[in-house]
């Protein structure tokens, strides 16, 4: 949960996730199925997923309702009501870094609130403008997660290999192509990326 409801906009810059707490939850599209799509719109496969993740937890909420505490159909429990303190209207912030390293809306208004954080400090010891602190920020934390996602998606890769691949030695050790892989998957190996929001203070 990232809070943010003492957050708003300032120095003539708004803050979209200001305003109200928000209930994340990172996802990671690795099949080639979801894919398997004809359409044309950049990001529409990571969007889809997005879109997915917050419908799930709303029907999970009102399936509870209805059998916790006898909900109607037409009505809105005490679950969802409590979900419904969290985001606008609700939302479900879910973040999706896609197989080919993608990243859709979620993750850039997240990475938005950190760099507005990290520019209000930057600000404090520096003559530079919010509006300029800010998007030194923010260009920042873009690199710093592209790292991270393809870091990560490398290190997966290298896991599956070792797993389906590489087989152990007969002495039931540990064959030199093994100590390798193990040794380049550690070299690797990258902070998860919600690390990125620990200049927040609040996740």
């Amino acid at each position: 949960m990232i809070r943010a409801s003492h957050f708003s906009g300032s120095n003539g810059v708004d803050c979209d996730l200001g305003g109200t707490n928000h209930i994340v939850d990172f996802k990671a599209l690795q099949g080639l199925s979801h894919y398997d799509n004809t359409s044309t719109i950049p990001g529409i496969t990571l969007e889809k997923r997005q879109k997915a993740v917050n419908k799930k937890y709303h029907d999970r909420t009102r399936k509870l309702d209805s059998e916790l505490h006898g909900s109607q159909q037409d009505q809105r429990g005490p679950i969802e009501s409590e979900l419904n303190e969290y985001g606008r209207r609700g939302r479900v912030l879910a973040p999706v870094i896609g197989r080919f390293g993608g990243a859709f809306s979620d993750l850039s208004l997240i990475l938005d609130l950190v760099a507005r954080e990290m520019a209000r400090k930057h600000t404090v010891f520096y003559n530079t403008g919010f509006s300029e602190a800010k998007a030194f920020c923010r260009q920042k934390l873009a690199r710093k997660s592209g790292r991270a996602i393809a870091r990560g998606w490398a290190t997966l890769l290298l896991d599956r290999l070792r797993d389906f691949v590489v087989v152990p030695s007969s002495a039931g050790g540990n064959s030199s192509f093994e100590l390798q892989l193990s040794e380049h998957v550690g070299a690797c190996h990258f902070g998860p990326l919600p690390s990125l929001l620990w200049p927040l203070g609040h996740v």
